[in-house]
């Protein structure tokens, strides 16, 4: 079950970085937010070794690049994510 967790993950980081001009740290970021809701901004931080204040800058960023607010982004994250478990990208059945 966690190679099919690791596939659909994949699938979907590889389709989100192909069709968004996200940077690679704002993909990772757009997946830690994604997989872990529960973390605060400063516990991503730590994780990926940025100031609290650099990754409110990266989640204004990546919301402003896929036209969402701020606040919005973690849902818009989740629906993209099931978009792409509904276009059949992955080999679940």
């Amino acid at each position: 079950m966690l190679q099919d967790i690791d596939t659909i993950l994949n699938g979907w980081i590889t389709a989100l970085e192909s069709r968004t001009q996200l940077a690679a740290r704002e993909v990772q970021f757009c997946t830690y937010i994604l997989v872990y809701p529960y973390l605060t901004l400063d516990e991503i931080a730590q994780h990926i070794c940025y100031s609290e204040k650099s990754i409110r800058n990266y989640k204004q960023r990546i919301a402003n690049k896929l036209g969402v607010s701020s606040a919005d982004l973690y849902q818009h994250l989740q629906k993209d994510i099931i978009a792409y478990l509904h276009n059949d990208n992955t080999n679940l059945k």
